[in-house]
């Protein structure tokens, strides 16, 4: 089961200035919280999404967007792992320091 897609691996630094370009105080806020590894109960992860949904989307639709968030299992564990990770590594090495399991044919 793919749990977490692969990233560029310039992505953090891209998604920063992204931020710093298109969001607001909240929206850089929010994201401080992530690549701080700050968001560390279900609550605050779910009020991650919340903040940053209209950043993922070129039409954001907060009621719609809700209804997907109600679904999802969120786990801070996961999301402060990756960025953690993707914040250590470097192009040549993140793909193969991510590889937890054997691969499969």
């Amino acid at each position: 089961m793919l749990v977490v897609t692969a990233a560029h691996a310039g992505f953090n630094a891209r998604a920063r200035a992204i931020v710093a370009e298109r969001g607001t105080p909240e929206h850089i806020a929010q994201c401080d919280d992530l690549w701080a590894g700050r968001l560390d109960t279900v609550a605050k992860l779910r009020r991650y999404y919340e903040v940053m949904g209209p950043l993922y989307s070129r039409r954001y639709d907060p009621a719609a967007a809700a209804i997907g968030l109600d679904r999802r299992i969120l786990s801070p564990d996961a999301i402060n792992m990756a960025f953690a990770r993707a914040a250590s590594c470097g192009p040549s090495t993140c793909a193969r320091s991510w590889r937890r399991s054997p691969r499969r044919r």
